[in-house]
């Protein structure tokens, strides 16, 4: 054990980045998305949004309807964090629950009008911070960057096979 965590917190050995490259992925994968939602957070800040309640609304005008199982798989958020977002969200009547025809113990979430139009308004804000982010990272490394990340997701059990069969065919 004292190895391996020795080997963790050890520097790159080529010298290249501050600690061993494995290790300074996931700090790095952490930091820049932490530094990106304070960002985003102080942009969607005068619409009354947050990054969480950003992703949720993005996610139910996707989808048309969708459900608690269908975010939790999407954006990777629990249910109690969610279930506080909705609330907010359905208090703020930018989205509503529709009963589920086939089960009337479940709820369907859509976007109202206000939703929509919110949503339309968020994309700019978004659109406007990723080619800020993005500048100068060409597509072929976005993608190759990609798909390493679903490697390690992979390794983990998130692979998107597992995450479309959760979503269903409405996602495909």
């Amino acid at each position: 054990m004292v190895q391996r965590l020795s080997k963790l917190i050890a520097p790159d050995p080529a010298g290249e980045f501050p600690f061993e490259v494995s290790e300074y992925i996931l700090q790095a994968v952490h930091r820049i998305a932490r530094a990106r939602d304070v960002e985003f957070e102080a942009a969607l800040a005068p619409l009354k949004l947050n990054v969480t309640r950003y992703r949720v609304l993005v996610a139910v005008v996707r989808a048309g309807t969708c459900t608690m199982t269908d975010l939790a798989a999407l954006i990777g958020y629990d249910r109690t964090t969610l279930a506080r977002a909705i609330d907010q969200m359905v208090a703020a009547g930018l989205l509503q629950r529709l009963p589920v025809p086939a089960d009337r113990r479940f709820v369907e979430l859509s976007a109202t009008d206000s939703g929509h139009a919110l949503y339309r308004q968020t994309i700019t804000i978004a659109e406007r911070l990723n080619d800020a982010f993005f500048a100068g990272v060409d597509d072929e490394a976005r993608r190759a960057t990609m798909r390493g990340l679903e490697a390690m997701a992979a390794n983990l059990g998130i692979t998107a096979a597992q995450v479309a069969k959760t979503l269903g065919p409405r996602w495909s």
